[in-house]
């Protein structure tokens, strides 16, 4: 015998002896508690249905009212948004534009700065004369010739 009742139904089968036990001070001793009965498990005189809690006395709850049966988030978190999540994916996408942008920038400002520095000549300005003996450019021309064309003078 294992000191409590088991019922066996017209089949031969035990039913369940089910007891609700709650956190209740301990009577007499100041600051303790212990775990004590405060409801059965009854069934209904049809057996077919689930069985009933009756209670016997009532639940002292920690927080004065009964625990959530579930977390305000779910048990994996999926009712909560992750608002942290995506605020820090946003910022950090947000950074990775500015330091492109500004990289950018960069190189755009330093390119104007060389574009500013170069002396570009555009080809129509450019004036050929030709080279006659009896002008002075025409002496030019054939010193130019000369040393153009003399490997032994260099």
């Amino acid at each position: 015998a294992m000191g409590y009742m088991v019922y066996m139904d017209e089949n031969g089968d035990a039913e369940g002896n089910y007891t609700l036990i709650a956190r209740k001070p301990v009577p007499g001793v100041n600051g303790e508690y212990g775990l004590y009965p405060v409801g059965v498990f009854q069934l209904h005189e049809n057996r077919s249905a689930v069985p009933v809690l009756q209670f016997i006395s009532s639940i002292d709850w920690v927080a004065g009212f009964p625990p959530s049966d579930e977390p305000n988030c779910g048990f994996h978190g999926e009712k909560c948004v992750m608002w942290k999540l995506a605020v820090g994916v946003t910022g950090g996408l947000v950074l990775v534009l500015l330091v492109g942008i500004l990289v950018a920038y960069k190189n755009w400002a330093y390119e104007q700065e060389l574009d500013s520095l170069i002396w570009k000549i555009d080809y129509k300005d450019i004036q050929i004369n030709e080279c006659t003996p009896t002008t002075s450019i025409g002496r030019i021309c054939r010193v130019r010739t000369i040393f153009l064309f003399s490997p032994h003078l260099i």
